[in-house]
């Protein structure tokens, strides 16, 4: 697990915050990684990572009455949360503590599965996809969504000191920065073919907003202890982006990477 998702997770309220503005910010790129699982009436689908359960709403809709959804997360505060919020809901998601990395489901349990800003958390994503895959059926879809840390820019200051910033968040912040253009990769060699790929862009016009999301402040922190940026350079950097943002020309912006492919084991 990522040390900046570990942070996050410290404080349960910062974390459900935090899951339901980017519900908010990222709702069009979510529906559009469900709607690549091709579902159907009936079908039964796993949503891996399902946080408060808002996706897994989502494609309880997809699949209707007759359908099952699944949702597992590993923070058992969250699972709860989610139950309690959908307790209203006929039919309703099933929501249970689970790990990315080993299902407890027989193989070919679902017609599709899903996870959503998961992978670049775990040390093991690979891991991960082929246990997706496992689950699904022959035939099945498995959907996956992810950022690419490397695309990180940030309005405002020295450009080196930016690019710095990025850096740190891809290398060393994230646990797997580079995840979102692996996605096909990981998909086609966990045994998934019909890949299909997009990719959209994650846009923040306020500073208050880009740095809860995008944690900009306690990476430069980090970057600036570990030596990888000098501390003045820091300051004056974050200084000139707060100064942006007061005069509302701040702009960040990140690539969201939606893959999904046909189980064919």
């Amino acid at each position: 697990m990522s040390g900046a998702w570990r942070a996050l997770e410290r404080d349960s309220g910062e974390v459900t915050r935090y899951l339901e503005l980017l519900t908010q910010q990222l709702d069009g790129m979510k529906r559009k990684s469900i709607d690549m699982l091709r579902l159907r009436p009936g079908d039964s689908v796993l949503d891996v990572g399902c946080g408060l359960g808002r996706d897994a709403e989502i494609i309880l809709g997809a699949v209707g009455a007759a359908g099952r959804v699944v949702g597992i997360d590993p923070n058992q505060e969250l699972v709860a949360k989610a139950m309690e919020r959908t307790r209203a809901i006929f039919p309703r998601p099933e929501f249970r503590a689970g790990d990315a990395l080993s299902l407890e489901f027989a193989d070919n349990t679902f017609d599709g599965c899903r996870t959503d800003r998961v992978l670049q958390h775990l040390d093991d994503p690979e891991r991960a996809v082929a246990e997706m895959v496992r689950v699904t059926r022959p035939g099945g879809r498995a959907s996956v969504l992810d950022v690419d840390w490397h695309t990180l820019t940030i309005a405002g200051g020295e450009v080196a000191v930016a690019q710095d910033v990025a850096r740190y968040q891809a290398f060393v912040a994230s646990g797997q920065g580079d995840i979102g253009r692996r996605l096909v990769q990981l998909l086609i060699d966990a045994g998934c073919k019909d890949v299909e790929v997009g990719a959209e862009v994650a846009l923040f016009r306020d500073l208050g907003t880009a740095n809860f999301v995008l944690q900009i402040c306690s990476t430069l922190e980090a970057a600036m202890s570990a030596g990888a940026i000098a501390r003045g350079a820091g300051e004056a950097w974050w200084k000139a982006v707060r100064e942006l943002d007061a005069r509302d020309r701040f702009f960040a912006s990140v690539n969201v990477v939606i893959c999904a492919g046909t189980v064919c084991r």
